[in-house]
């Protein structure tokens, strides 16, 4: 049993060092601000063209795309109407909101990935692998023990 819990742990582990987003290549997120936008902002519409928050990898890139005729704001970026302006991502992992002049809540955040901690992978194992463990340990013994009666002759 403690075998299979060492076993168990341990790819956990190695899955872990694969959910490194640092292994992802950084990838490129179009934020495009529809033709109207300016306008409908003006008479109190709400938008779900574009989500309040991304999640990208380290070092990934926005690129903003200004179909409007207003220019608009993300965070201290104008970008003018008809133009297009890429932002990218820290490598650092650190997230960003930005002040969003499109959005309803007026912000736009930004996430950069993040590896999950240590202990959040190899702990379910360990909570799930243990219990488990002892189950199947247990059947094998119960297994064992369990015998065609002595006094019977083995017939061929």
């Amino acid at each position: 049993m403690a075998a299979a819990v060492v076993a168990a742990w341990l790819l956990n582990l190695i899955w872990w060092g694969l959910l490194s987003p640092a292994a992802r290549a950084p990838e490129l997120q179009v934020l495009e601000i529809p033709a109207g936008t300016g306008a409908a902002i003006a008479r109190g519409a709400t938008f779900s063209f574009a989500d309040n928050s991304l999640v990208l990898a380290p070092g990934a890139t926005v690129r903003v795309v200004n179909q409007d005729s207003q220019e608009h704001s993300i965070g201290s970026f104008v970008i003018p109407a008809g133009e297009t302006f890429d932002i990218t991502l820290p490598k650092t992992g650190a997230d960003t909101e930005l002040s969003c002049s499109i959005h309803p809540s007026g912000y736009l955040d930004l996430g950069v990935e993040k590896r999950p901690p240590l202990l959040a992978t190899i702990l379910p194992s360990i909570l799930l692998g243990a219990p488990f463990g002892l189950l199947t340990a247990l059947a094998i013994f119960l297994t064992g023990k369990i015998d065609s009666d002595p006094k019977q002759p083995v017939t061929a």
